[in-house]
C-alpha cells in the first residue's frame, strides 16, 4: 500500500463512519494544439471526453465535435461524480481521451491522458492548475510519441469541503489563432527522468484455486505502471507456480505519488479474471531501493464475494451495463490494455475493481479486503537511464536458474495454538437457538471452534484451545537459524514478520435452519498476537533474531534442551494427567495448576499456561458484517502460542516419521475458567461517578435531548435520573453496582519464578499492597474482566442510544481519581456523538474504601498544581499546611500519569473529608448577561408567529427547573404594522443569570438556548446552543 494512502482512507471513513464518500471531479478542457490527424482531409473532426478509470466504460462525458482542426480551443468544462468507497478513488486515475469523430463507425483514439486522482487530491488546494500536457497513443507502435498537447485544469471537490474555484481562460486567449511550437517530439528522447523498473518475480505461494472442477488455476503476474505495463507466461495447473521471469518496463518523467500495480491473473477460455493486486507506490520504491532491491514475500487479499442477500439495484445495474457493454476494456493504470469479459457468475463479475475481481460498494460502506489469495515473492529494481546511451525498453526474460535459488529449502512446520475464552457485546441473540462461533484463519489454513450461547453474565463462553499446523517456505541463507541458536532459544524474527500472512479471527453466527453470517473481524500479525518483542542481540549472530525464555515471549515453545520434543508432549500411547480433569478444579492452585510446568532448560516452565499473552481483541466490522449500524463489533478474549521444531527436525522429517503437535492431547480438554481456579475470582464493587456530558445527540424532533446514563457490568445495571432537555446535561450522580463476581487473576498468565521470595504471597488481589508498582500489579489482574459500557440514553418507554464507551476495568483504581472526558459513539469509535465526563473505581469487598458510603459529587481536581495551592492557602491562613498532598510522592501515585488522594499506605490514609475538601475546585458566584438582539436567517418553513428566546445553564433536572439560572424574553409578533410576515424578528432585550461556576474549564456547563413558538396557545419549541 503506498505511503500515507492508509492515514487518508481512514480519515475518510471516520468523517463518514465507514460510509460512501462522495467526489466531484472537475476537468476543464481549454484548448488541444498540435493533433495528428486521422480524418482524410489530414485534421481531424474530434471530441474529448473524460472519464474514470473505475467507472463502467459506458459512463463518462464527452464535448461536441470541432470540425477539421488540429487546434480544436474546447473550452469545456467536464464534472465526473464518483459515489464510493476512499479506497477506490484514490487508486483510481482520470482518463481523458481526444477521439476522431467516424459516425456511426467506432471512434479512433488520437490520443490520451491518464491523471492519477492520489496526484490531483494530495496537491494544493486539490487542484492541478491550468497547464499543458501531452497526450500518446498507448495503442500504437511508439507509445512514447506525443500525439498532441491539452491545455487543462483537474479539480477535486469532496463534500466536506468548499473546494478550488475553476479556472478560466482569458479572454484574450479565447481569439488567439498563432501555432504552437511543440519542442518535445519523442518522449524517448526528451523525458528527463528515463527509468527502467525491473521485476523480478520469483514464485507463487497457496495461490486462490479458480478451477474448482481440478482444484487448481492457471495464472501469470501482470505489472502495470502509467507508461507501460508487462506480464509474465501463464504457469498451468499451479497453486505454487514458479515464475523466475524478469520483466522491464521503461517509466517516463514519474510523479511521486504514480501507483505502480502488481495483479495476479487467472488465464480462462474466454477471458483473463484478476484474481487480486498489490499496489505500490514510485516514491516508496525510489526512496527505499535496498530493501525492495531484496526479494521479498508480499500478500495478495481481494474482497469477499457478494452474497446473494447483497443483490440490490446497484448490483443488477452493474451486471446490466456489463452484458450490454459486451467485452470491455478495463484495467488498474491503462483501461486499454485489459479485456475483461462480464460475467454473470455471483451477481456481476466486477474486475475492473481495483482490489478484487468482485462488485463492491454495493451497499454502500466499507468493506475490508479479507479474502486470502496467496502470496508472491518478487524483488523490484530501479536503473537509471538518465544520460546514458541506452534508452529505456520494454523486455521479458527468463532469468538464470543459479539467481533463482530462493526459499527452496525444506519448509518449516509451525503448531500454532489459539486459546479462545469469551466474547462481549457480540450482534448474536439470547433467543430463538442463536449461537456465535470464532473462526481462525492463517493463509489457507482454518480452525473453528465449537458453538455457544450467550450466558446469563452477557457473555459467549467458549474455553477451548484451537490448532493449525501450517509449512511455511524457507530459506537457509536468508533466514539463517542453527542448531546452536535453537539450543540458545533464538528463533528468525523474520520467521514472524514475513514467513505467514496476517491472522484474521472471525466471529459469526448461526440461527438454526439459516446459513451462518459473519458478525465481526480482527485482522492481526503473528507478532501482535504472540505478543513478542525485540530481545535479540544487539549485532552479530542473533542481531536479527527473537528469543524465547522466561519471559512474556514464552508464547513461542522450542523443544527441551537438547531434545527433539517440547517438554510437555505426551507419547501417542500415553493419556493426559489426571490432575489436569475437569473433575479435579477444586486442586488448581498456583502450585498444582490444571497445566503442565516442566522446564524446557531454558528457564521456561509456562509455556502450556493459556492465560500468558491473553489480550482482549476490539473486534471491527464492515459492509460484510450482519448487524444494525448502531451495534458494536465487540470484544473476544484470547491468547495464541507457536511451537516452532529445529530446522534438523525438518529436514529429518522428508524421509522419516512427521512431526507430531505437542498440542493434539491438551486440545481436547476445555481451558479452565477462573472460577475453577483457587483465588482467581473475587468480588469487587463499581462506582461510576458520572458529571456532566457535551454535545450529545437527540432523537426528538426538537433537537433536545432528555437523557440519562447507564452504565452496564456483567448484565448488572444503574442508571441516572433523566435531565430533561439539554444536549449538554449534568447530573453530578455515582452510580454504584455492588459486589460483582469477575475474574481476579494474579497466577494464572505470570511469568514469576517459584523461588522468588517476592512473589510467594502473590496468589491473590493484594489489599495491603506497598508502593505503586504492587498496586499496578493489583490492577492488572483484573485484565481479563468484562468491559464497563457506559451508555446514554433517551426515552422511558423505549429507550434509545445515543451514545456509548467501554472503560477497561484495569485501568480502573481502587480510589477516587480525577474524571476525564471519553468520546461517545455509536458502532465507529471513530465517529464521535458527543463526550461524557466520568471517572470509575473498581474496589474490593475487603477494601477499607468499599466502606466508605458515596457522597454527592463535587468538581474535584487531585493534580499536582491543584494540591500546591490548596497548601499554600491552608499555610497563608492558619499557619499549616494540613495534609501533606505531595503528589509527586510515589505514595499518591500509579505508573506515569494517574494521581489520587489517597496514599496506597493505609496507615498513611488521611480522613476521606479532608482529602475531598482539598481536592475540591473552587465555585465563584458569577453572572452571566446576554444580549438577544435578534433572530435572523431563520428557516420560512418553520412558519414563526410569536417566537421567544429562552436562555439557561442546566443545573436541575429540569432545564428550566432553576429560575435563576433560566431566562427568556418576551414573545415578539413576527407580523409588522401592514399585517405582513416577518422572519427575522427583533428583540433587543437583555437577559441575567446568576450562578456558581467552577474555576476548572473542564467543569463549566455550556450556555444553551431553545426558540418557543406560541402558535394558538400551545408552543413549539426549535433548539440551538453556544459553548
Amino acid at each position: 500500500m503506498p505511503a500515507g494512502l492508509d492515514e487518508l482512507v481512514d480519515e475518510f471513513r471516520a468523517q463518514r463512519d465507514g460510509k460512501n464518500c462522495v467526489f466531484n471531479v472537475v476537468v476543464h478542457i481549454a484548448e488541444g494544439r498540435g493533433l495528428r490527424g486521422l480524418a482524410a482531409h489530414g485534421l481531424n473532426d474530434c471530441k474529448a471526453r473524460v472519464c474514470l478509470s473505475c467507472d463502467p466504460p459506458d459512463k463518462g462525458s464527452s464535448s461536441r465535435i470541432h470540425t477539421k482542426t488540429s487546434t480544436p480551443f474546447f473550452d469545456w468544462v467536464s464534472k465526473v461524480t464518483f459515489r464510493g468507497q476512499p479506497l477506490k478513488f484514490l487508486t483510481s486515475y482520470l482518463k481523458i481521451e481526444v477521439l476522431q469523430d467516424r459516425g456511426i463507425l467506432k471512434d479512433k483514439t488520437v490520443g490520451q491522458l491518464q491523471i492519477g486522482m492520489l496526484d490531483v487530491y494530495l496537491s494544493a488546494d486539490h487542484k492541478f492548475p491550468m497547464q499543458w500536457y501531452t497526450i500518446v497513443d498507448l495503442e500504437s507502435d511508439e507509445p512514447a510519441i506525443a500525439t498532441g498537447y491539452l491545455r487543462l485544469s483537474v479539480i477535486i471537490n469532496s463534500m466536506d469541503e468548499s473546494g478550488a474555484a475553476l479556472d478560466d481562460v482569458p479572454e484574450e486567449e479565447r481569439a488567439r489563432c498563432e501555432l504552437l511550437e511543440i519542442p518535445r517530439q519523442h518522449a524517448y528522447l526528451t523525458a528527463t527522468g528515463r527509468y527502467n523498473l525491473i521485476f523480478k518475480i520469483f514464485k507463487g505461494c497457496d495461490l486462490k484455486c479458480q478451477d474448482s472442477t481440478w482444484n487448481t488455476s492457471d495464472t501469470y503476474v501482470h505489472v502495470s505502471t502509467p507508461t507501460g505495463e508487462n506480464r509474465t507466461d501463464t504457469r498451468f495447473s499451479d497453486l505454487n507456480p514458479t515464475y523466475n521471469q524478469q520483466l522491464q518496463i521503461p517509466l517516463f518523467e514519474p510523479m511521486f505519488r504514480h501507483l505502480i500495480v502488481v495483479g495476479l491473473w487467472s488465464q480462462g477460455i474466454s477471458s483473463d479474471t484478476l484474481v487480486a493486486t498489490i499496489p505500490m507506490s514510485w516514491k516508496d520504491i525510489f526512496c527505499d531501493q535496498e530493501h525492495y532491491k531484496e526479494a521479498h514475500w508480499y500478500d495478495l487479499f481481494a474482497l469477499p464475494s457478494p452474497s446473494t442477500f447483497d443483490s440490490g439495484l446497484e448490483v443488477a445495474e452493474s451486471a446490466i451495463n456489463y452484458v450490454r457493454g459486451g467485452i470491455s476494456k478495463i484495467g488498474w493504470i491503462d483501461s486499454q490494455y485489459m479485456d475483461l469479459k462480464a460475467g454473470v457468475n455471483q451477481s456481476v463479475n466486477a474486475a475492473y475493481g481495483l482490489f478484487s475481481s468482485t462488485a463492491a460498494d454495493t451497499a454502500g460502506s466499507f468493506e475490508e479486503a479479507s479474502v486470502y489469495c496467496g502470496r508472491l515473492l518478487f524483488s523490484v529494481e530501479v536503473e537509471n537511464r538518465e544520460g546514458q546511451g541506452k534508452l529505456p525498453s520494454l523486455a521479458q526474460t527468463d532469468m538464470k536458474p543459479k539467481d533463482c535459488k530462493l526459499f527452496e529449502d525444506t519448509k518449516q512446520t509451525m503448531f500454532f495454538r489459539f486459546q479462545v475464552f469469551c466474547g462481549q457485546g457480540l450482534k448474536v441473540s439470547s433467543l430463538g437457538g442463536c449461537q456465535a462461533e470464532v473462526e481462525v484463519k492463517i493463509g489457507n489454513k482454518t480452525c473453528t471452534s465449537k458453538r455457544v450461547g450467550k450466558s446469563k453474565d452477557g457473555l459467549f463462553n467458549w474455553y477451548q484451545a484451537l490448532e493449525v499446523e501450517h509449512a511455511v517456505p524457507f530459506d537457509d541463507e536468508k533466514w539463517q537459524w542453527t542448531e546452536g541458536d535453537y539450543n540458545d532459544g533464538y528463533f528468525p524474527a523474520a520467521l514472524i514478520d514475513h514467513s505467514l500472512p496476517p491472522v484474521w479471527i472471525r466471529v459469526y453466527r448461526k440461527e438454526p435452519m439459516m446459513p451462518r453470517q459473519l458478525v465481526a473481524f480482527k485482522k492481526c500479525n503473528l507478532r501482535e498476537l504472540l505478543q513478542l518483542e525485540d530481545n535479540g542481540g544487539s549485532g552479530g549472530a542473533h542481531g536479527s533474531q527473537l528469543k524465547t525464555g522466561n519471559n512474556v515471549n514464552a508464547t513461542v515453545i522450542l523443544n527441551v534442551l537438547k531434545g527433539s520434543h517440547p517438554p510437555f508432549f505426551i507419547p501417542a500411547a500415553d493419556s493426559v494427567n489426571e490432575h489436569f480433569l475437569q473433575k479435579n478444579h477444586a486442586s488448581w492452585t498456583k502450585d498444582n495448576p490444571p497445566w503442565p510446568r516442566d522446564n524446557d532448560m531454558r528457564g521456561n516452565t509456562v509455556a502450556m499456561d493459556p492465560y500468558l499473552g491473553l489480550t482482549c481483541l476490539e473486534l471491527e466490522k464492515d459492509r460484510s458484517c450482519a448487524d444494525e449500524p448502531h451495534d458494536t463489533a465487540g470484544f473476544l478474549w484470547l491468547s495464541a502460542k507457536l511451537y516452532l521444531p529445529s530446522r534438523n527436525q525438518c529436514n529429518a522429517a522428508k524421509k522419516g516419521p512427521p512431526i507430531l503437535s505437542p498440542f493434539t492431547k491438551y486440545n481436547e480438554l476445555p481451558i479452565p475458567r477462573p472460577d475453577q481456579m483457587v483465588l482467581c475470582q473475587a468480588k469487587f464493587t463499581l462506582r461510576l461517578h458520572v458529571f456532566q456530558a457535551k454535545d450529545i445527540p437527540t432523537v426528538n424532533p426538537i433537537g433536545l435531548a432528555s437523557a440519562y446514563v447507564e452504565v452496564v457490568f456483567y448484565n448488572h445495571r444503574a442508571k441516572t435520573h433523566v435531565v430533561v432537555w439539554s444536549n449538554s446535561p449534568t447530573w453530578d450522580k455515582t452510580l454504584t453496582i455492588p459486589k460483582v463476581s469477575i475474574p481476579c487473576l494474579a497466577w494464572p498468565g505470570s511469568t514469576r519464578d517459584d523461588d522468588d521470595d517476592d512473589d510467594k504471597d502473590w496468589e491473590t488481589y493484594e489489599l495491603w499492597a506497598n508502593g505503586p508498582e504492587e498496586w499496578q500489579r493489583n490492577y492488572e489482574m483484573l485484565r481479563f474482566a468484562q468491559r464497563i459500557e457506559v451508555r446514554v440514553m433517551e426515552g422511558k418507554t423505549r429507550a434509545r442510544l445515543l451514545g456509548r464507551c467501554f472503560v477497561k476495568p484495569e485501568d480502573c483504581l481502587h480510589t477516587q481519581v480525577d474524571p476525564t472526558w471519553r468520546e461517545l459513539y455509536l458502532s465507529n469509535p471513530e465517529q464521535d456523538e458527543g463526550k461524557i465526563l466520568f471517572s470509575a473505581q473498581i474496589i474490593h469487598e475487603l477494601d477499607p474504601v468499599a466502606k466508605l458510603p458515596p457522597t454527592d459529587l463535587v468538581p474535584q481536581r487531585l493534580d499536582g498544581d491543584h494540591a500546591a495551592a490548596y497548601m499554600a492557602s491552608k499555610k497563608k491562613k492558619t499557619g499549616d499546611e494540613g495534609f501533606n498532598w505531595d503528589t509527586s510522592s510515589a505514595e499518591f501515585r500509579v505508573g506515569d500519569e494517574k494521581y489520587f488522594a489517597q496514599a496506597f499506605d493505609r496507615s498513611k490514609m488521611p480522613p476521606e473529608q479532608e482529602a475531598r475538601n482539598a481536592a475540591a475546585v473552587f465555585m465563584r458566584e458569577c453572572k452571566i448577561q446576554v444580549q438577544v438582539l435578534g433572530l435572523r436567517n431563520m428557516c420560512p418553513s418553520l412558519g414563526l408567529v410569536n417566537p421567544s428566546l429562552h436562555i439557561f445553564v442546566q443545573t436541575t433536572e429540569r432545564w428550566d427547573g432553576d429560575s435563576m439560572c433560566c431566562r427568556s424574553t418576551k414573545p415578539k409578533n413576527c407580523r409588522d404594522e401592514k399585517g405582513n410576515k416577518l422572519n427575522d424578528p427583533t428583540f433587543m432585550e437583555q437577559l441575567e443569570l446568576l450562578l456558581l461556576l467552577p474555576d476548572d474549564e473542564e467543569y463549566a456547563p455550556d450556555l444553551e438556548f431553545i426558540v418557543f413558538d406560541d402558535v394558538g396557545g400551545w408552543a413549539q419549541a426549535w433548539r440551538g446552543r453556544w459553548a
